[in-house]
C-alpha cells in the first residue's frame, strides 16, 4: 500500500503546480489537498518554491515600455469602428 512520501515522491505535485496533468489528475490532487494536510503544505512549498525560482529570473521591464504599450493600445481603440469595439 503506498504511503503519503511515496505518492509525493511520483512528482504529480510538481507537475500539478504547473499546471501539466489531466483534469481526472488534478481533481485527484486537489480531492486529497483537502483531505491531507502533509500533501497540502508540500504543495504550498511547491508553489513557493517555483514562484522563488521564477522571481531569480524576472526582470523588471524598461520604464517607456507601459507608455508605449498604453499607446499602441488607444490606437488600436480608435482605429476600431464605433459599434464594433473589441471585447474587454
Amino acid at each position: 500500500m503506498p504511503t503519503i512520501n511515496d505518492y509525493i515522491n511520483t512528482g504529480i505535485l510538481e507537475a500539478y503546480c504547473m499546471g501539466i496533468i489531466s483534469k481526472s489528475e488534478q481533481f485527484e490532487v486537489e480531492k486529497l489537498c483537502s483531505m491531507n494536510e502533509v500533501i497540502q503544505a508540500e504543495v504550498n512549498a511547491i508553489q513557493y518554491t517555483l514562484e522563488e525560482y521564477a522571481n531569480s529570473f524576472s526582470k523588471m521591464p524598461p520604464p517607456h515600455l507601459k507608455n508605449k504599450i498604453l499607446s499602441s493600445i488607444n490606437q488600436l481603440d480608435s482605429n476600431t469602428p464605433k459599434g464594433r469595439r473589441r471585447r474587454q
